[in-house]
């Protein structure tokens, strides 16, 4: 009767991220220490009961990984055998000692033994066999993904006198992943990030697959990276980015779950509160200057906006002033700055001036009237 018996853990965790056992038999503390049990029981009692140990001679021990075995060498890897000898014989004959992690990961292991038994009684040679079972798991921690420069957000589309209160207009948005705390280094073989943009018909396909992806752009060794124009993203954009990853270096196995971790960009175009005034004209006007001047001053509170033109579509108006309830207002003028007649001063009365200012929208692509894109000369999209 044979056993093989330990106090230390037989299953063990690895973890891929960190590289690191829970349980680790290199650890000068949890050594892997397996002890023979081999006894007898002889009814004539010419053998003593008890422990036949140091009765034992040709002791070997295998690694059998799934079928495939594996002599462990006394001395070498780690591993320490206590034999027999002609000179010393010993209770602890069949004891070995592991220093090295050598059992695979999520592969079935046992631990065997071998060795020989000579019965004095008859000089009969018994094979004596024990095992003992080891298995290594695969740490599997919460993965999770971020992104950073991205997220929901507003932007403004103005520019300001004082730059430093202007918007970036390109956002270069950081996704990264996670295996519990510890950040997954881009890898192609391991970690790809897939980005998906919502379309006009609100379903979401991959950043790069329609021409009408000019305001992005993915890069990186994983995809980590998606550089996004805000100037050219229409009245706004969202974009859904998620991680796929592979800790054996076949990501591209992999395919987007109920559980693939993911994050979400959401930008919209928004202009903040503002105001207009006139500016630029002149408090009394000779009657020998046939035109005035006048322009339009946009302001938040960010200060003077330096491109109104580019936001606003900016119609003039004028009539004379008759004190009206009625009054025959004219269109007379596009553009920031007019210039405007005086003839509309027929007395002392003067005249009227008024102005609209229409938000042009964000930058999109155009199209013809069967939807189809429209390109210039070049190939390339041409957008409003």
């Amino acid at each position: 009767m044979s056993s093989l018996v330990t106090d230390v853990p037989t299953r063990q965790l690895y973890d891929p991220v960190t590289g690191l056992y829970k349980i680790s038999y290199e650890d000068k503390d949890t050594p892997l220490v397996v002890r023979l049990n081999a006894k007898v029981q002889d009814p004539d009692m010419i053998i003593q009961n008890g422990s036949l140990n140091d009765g034992l001679s040709d002791i070997c021990y295998y690694l059998n990984v799934e079928g495939t075995r594996k002599l462990l060498i006394n001395g070498s890897d780690g591993v320490t055998i206590v034999t027999n000898t002609e000179s010393a014989k010993t209770k602890e004959a069949g004891k070995i000692t592991i220093t090295k992690n050598i059992v695979p990961v999520g592969k079935a292991t046992k631990l065997e033994l071998e060795a020989k038994y000579l019965d004095v009684r008859t000089n009969q040679i018994y094979p004596i066999k024990a095992e003992l079972k080891l298995f290594c798991a695969r740490m599997v921690g919460h993965q999770s993904m971020q992104l950073d420069g991205g997220g929901s957000g507003k932007y403004d589309p103005f520019k300001y006198d004082s730059t430093t209160n202007n918007q970036p207009d390109k956002l270069v948005i950081k996704a990264t992943h996670k295996i519990g705390s510890v950040t997954t280094e881009a890898n192609a073989a391991k970690l790809k990030f897939v980005w998906k943009k919502r379309r006009e018909d609100g379903a979401y396909t991959d950043v790069g697959t329609s021409l009408l992806d000019y305001d992005c752009e993915v890069s990186g060794v994983s995809n980590e990276t998606l550089t996004l124009d805000r100037t050219m993203m229409g009245d706004g954009c969202s974009i859904y980015c998620y991680a796929l990853y592979d800790e054996g270096g076949n990501v591209a196995s992999k395919s987007i779950t109920a559980t693939t971790p993911y994050a979400i960009i959401s930008q919209t175009r928004i202009l903040p509160a503002y105001d207009t005034k006139l500016i630029g004209v002149p408090p009394n006007i000779p009657s020998s200057v046939a035109y005035i001047n006048p322009a339009i001053e946009v302001t938040t509170t960010n200060g003077t906006v330096s491109n109104p033109e580019e936001i606003f579509i900016f119609k003039w108006y004028a009539c004379t002033n008759r004190h009206s309830s009625e009054e025959n207002l004219q269109e007379i003028a596009h553009g920031k700055t007019a210039e405007i007649p005086t003839k509309y001063i027929t007395d002392g009365n003067g005249m009227l001036i008024g102005w609209d200012e229409l938000d042009q929208g964000g930058v999109k692509a155009v199209v013809d009237s069967d939807g189809a894109i429209i390109v210039d000369s070049d190939g390339k999209i041409v957008v409003f």
